[in-house]
C-alpha cells in the first residue's frame, strides 16, 4: 500500500486558490511571487513561484506556475511560467509606493475613484484615472516603472 498524505490544514498557512502557498515554497524551495494571468500559458490565473536554482538539466526554468481547475478539485497542475518575463501589466499609483494592479484578465480591481481591469491582455480603466506605471516581475519581485520614463 502506498504512503498516506497528510491532510493540510488552512492555519499553517496563506491558502491561494486552495492551495497551501508554504508548503509549495518548502517543497520546491521557492517563493511565492503571486495570482497572475501569463501571456502564452493562459487567463488562469496562476499562483506563480520563483526559485533561485532550477534543475536546468531537466529543463527547469526560474518561475513555475499551480493551476487548480476549478471544476474538478483534485485537477492540480505544474507548469513553466517563463513567459512571466515577457508581461506588462497597467498600474496606477493610487499613494506613493502603493500600486492598483489588474494582474488577471477580468479581475476588475477597485481603489477608492481608481479602477484597472484586463491583466496583461488589455487595459480597460476609467477616463479620469489613466495608467501611471507599468508593473513587470524581475527576479521574484514585483517593479513598478513610470509610464513617463518608458516614454523618456
Amino acid at each position: 500500500m502506498g504512503k498516506k498524505k497528510k491532510a493540510v490544514v488552512e492555519d499553517e498557512g496563506p491558502v491561494v486558490n486552495g492551495i497551501l502557498v508554504n508548503v509549495i515554497e518548502e517543497r520546491y524551495h521557492a517563493s511565492y511571487v503571486g495570482f497572475y494571468s501569463i501571456p502564452k500559458i493562459g487567463e488562469g490565473p496562476f499562483l506563480v513561484f520563483y526559485t533561485e536554482n532550477p534543475d536546468r538539466s531537466l529543463g527547469h526554468d526560474n518561475y513555475f506556475a499551480i493551476w487548480r481547475n476549478p471544476l474538478v478539485d483534485k485537477d492540480i497542475r505544474i507548469l513553466s511560467a517563463a513567459s512571466i518575463r515577457e508581461a506588462r501589466w497597467a498600474a496606477i499609483e493610487v499613494e506613493p509606493g502603493n500600486f492598483l494592479v489588474s494582474r488577471s484578465v477580468h479581475d476588475y480591481v477597485v481603489h477608492g475613484p481608481y479602477m484597472l481591469d484586463g491583466g496583461p491582455y488589455y487595459t480597460r480603466c476609467n477616463a479620469d484615472h489613466y495608467p501611471t506605471h507599468t508593473m513587470t516581475v524581475v527576479d521574484g519581485k514585483e517593479v513598478f516603472s513610470s509610464r513617463s520614463e518608458e516614454v523618456a
